[in-house]
């Protein structure tokens, strides 16, 4: 826990904030492995033109099977929200499934698939994510990718 002050914000205006982190992690077996985050940003700025306060939390919990001694599956859900005391605010969450598996002693591949939607009211429209061309027009997305990591 935290409060901060003077923070540098838009048209010379000054602000204060706080910030709570939270993390909890548990390991009920030899197989399992359980972590959760929360984190919570407060920050008003005054003396602006549009003086304002901003809220911002997150939340993202997830859990890591070891299917054996060189495989694993894992999950993770994530949920971010924005609030500002005028009509502004922005919500965003995602899943992760990823798959994990050591090749060799030095050589793991890993393969995730994540899903994001986000929405924002107010200011800037509803869509966040942008298509080939770089044009911001989706609210949602679908990632995949594979990664290959090699330790010296």
């Amino acid at each position: 826990w935290g409060d901060v002050t003077d923070l540098p914000t838009s048209a010379g205006a000054k602000g204060t904030g706080s910030i709570l982190d939270v993390v909890v992690s548990a390991d009920p077996s030899d197989n399992l492995s359980l972590w959760a985050n929360f984190d919570w940003v407060s920050q008003e700025q005054n003396g602006a033109a549009n003086s304002s306060t901003i809220d911002q939390y997150g939340i993202a919990v997830a859990g890591r099977y070891a299917l054996n001694d060189t495989t694993g599956l894992a999950l993770r859900g994530e949920y971010v929200e924005q609030t500002q005391r005028s009509t502004n605010d922005a919500k965003q969450w995602a899943i992760t499934a990823t798959v994990d598996h050591d090749v060799t002693d030095n050589l793991l591949l890993r393969g995730e698939f994540r899903y994001d939607e986000a929405k924002q009211r107010g200011i800037g429209g509803t869509n966040w994510f942008n298509n080939a061309a770089g044009n911001t027009v989706y609210k949602d997305q679908f990632l995949f990718l594979v990664d290959m990591t090699y330790e010296f």
